[in-house]
């Protein structure tokens, strides 16, 4: 699914940032080197990756409960 239409930003490239440590949405405009146009996406930018950031939280601490 397409995030940013203006730069063609799909969801899966923002994950793919988001696993490699990414965390802010400036950070990954910066990273696909392009610039924000209407800026209309920028919040869905950031709640992408603060879901990936948690979906990787609460894996990690499944296992460790698995683990225990």
């Amino acid at each position: 699914m397409y995030v940013c239409v203006c730069n063609a930003i799909k969801n899966s490239e923002i994950q793919d940032l988001a696993n490699r440590g990414v965390r802010a949405a400036a950070d990954v405009y910066a990273a696909l080197e392009v610039n924000r146009n209407c800026a209309n996406c920028a919040e869905y930018v950031q709640e992408a990756l603060d879901d990936c950031r948690s979906d990787h939280t609460q894996s990690a601490e499944q296992r460790s409960s698995i683990s225990a």
